[in-house]
């Protein structure tokens, strides 16, 4: 009966299902006390003794042990059974993300010991260095699981990869490479040679098409599958529970020289970019490799010339319409610091001081260029803007990238 189900009778499609939803379930369980803890998220307390207590992390740990090494051990020999080896390459994989995740939040941890059933009732803890070496070994079983050819049944769900056997190897390579690189103070003498070979073959994640995660939904109600923090933040009847901490936001932002991870950290709500509004613009990593630069390059601090260039190339840009969202302006200094008052002015310009401007080669003016980085026009201080924007609009039209 279903009340009394027994593993040999467990759908091991099911149990993959399981595994992966618990997985992301731990995942915004112990990242979302790291982001506290370093200030990405809002601490709620200025001391890490009243925002932490023993008992913080009891739910990943709970359910990495009590859910998901329990069901992948339960899983493991029914796969194994029926010759379904991507199920059990995946579920390796994600046994190997959650130990590591574990050993670097907490040390020693059970990890091959744990979840062994009556044969290991108190699994004791097990040195972080050793459990490293047991998902080595363990990852290069997934890997070997996943290259059985022909190929196998693929999961009839599959959160993460939707059963790519390439992209799950791709993770695999990725997790051992950022486990040999977090462990480069121990000194491990095979850790070069293997950090050098993966990196020689290629086969990591690079684009954010492979990327490891996990895929929520948007269904709202009967169950509310979104994720957890947008579902305790969006259309909530009571206050927010978790906002960014504004000292982060002001760290991040307001140096003279951008911080990268603000281009992931921080990005525009509304990606309609068709009244022209620079509030309204887009921003993000991956749609800044895409996009065209206006960079305008002087000499020192923003003097009135400059500001009045600046100017000029928001109405520039606000003329593209439709367009716009296509274009980065950027304020270069050879010196000088960060302009509080364009900062205000012109959220959307991107101003940065380097000494590093060989590649303008006609000094100080306004560069266009393409999302390859090659320069495309050239024009002194005092440009004409209808003629940039007139050869802005033919680039843009012309142009089958960015």
């Amino acid at each position: 009966t279903p009340n009394s189900l027994t593993s040999a009778s467990a759908d091991p499609d099911l149990f993959l299902s399981s595994i992966q939803i618990s997985t992301g379930d731990f995942f915004e369980s112990v990242t979302e006390e790291g982001m506290e803890v370093t200030r990405i998220l809002h601490m709620f307390g200025p001391l890490y003794r009243n925002a932490y207590n023993s008992t913080q992390l009891n739910t990943p740990w709970s359910t990495a042990y009590a859910t998901i090494f329990a069901d992948i051990e339960t899983m493991l020999p029914l796969t194994d059974a029926l010759g379904w080896s991507t199920h059990s390459g995946i579920a390796k994989l994600l046994k190997s993300y959650v130990g590591l995740t574990l050993v670097d939040f907490l040390g020693d941890v059970p990890f091959s010991n744990a979840a062994q059933g009556t044969a290991e009732l108190e699994p004791s803890l097990v040195g972080g260095a050793l459990v490293y070496e047991e998902i080595l070994a363990l990852i290069q079983e997934a890997r070997n699981d996943l290259s059985v050819s022909p190929a196998p049944k693929s999961p009839s769900k599959d959160f993460f990869y939707g059963g790519d056997r390439s992209k799950w190897i791709k993770f695999a390579n990725t997790l051992e490479l950022k486990l040999r690189i977090q462990r480069k103070l121990v000194a491990d003498p095979s850790d070069a040679a293997a950090i050098n070979s993966l990196i020689s073959a290629g086969n990591l994640i690079t684009t954010k098409a492979d990327d490891f995660q996990f895929k929520y939904s948007t269904t709202q109600s009967n169950p509310d599958s979104r994720h957890p923090v947008f579902a305790d933040n969006y259309n909530a009847a009571a206050d927010v529970a978790d906002y960014m901490s504004n000292s982060y936001m002001a760290e991040v932002t307001g140096k003279t020289v951008v911080d990268p991870r603000a281009l992931y950290y921080f990005y525009r709500q509304s990606d309609d970019a068709s009244s022209g509004d620079e509030n309204e613009m887009p921003w993000s990593q991956e749609e800044a490799e895409k996009r065209w630069l206006v960079v305008y390059l002087t000499s020192n601090n923003c003097d009135k010339s400059c500001q009045e260039a600046t100017h000029l190339l928001r109405q520039i840009n606000i003329a593209l319409g439709k367009e716009a969202h296509r274009v980065t302006r950027l304020l270069v200094r050879q010196t000088g610091v960060l302009n509080a008052q364009l900062q205000q002015e012109y959220p959307a310009l991107i101003q940065l001081t380097s000494s590093v401007t060989e590649v303008f080669k006609k000094g100080q003016g306004i560069y266009l260029v393409d999302p390859l980085g090659n320069i495309m026009m050239y024009y002194s201080k005092d440009f004409v803007g209808k003629e940039l924007l007139k050869d802005l609009k033919k680039l843009l039209k012309n142009s089958n990238i960015g």
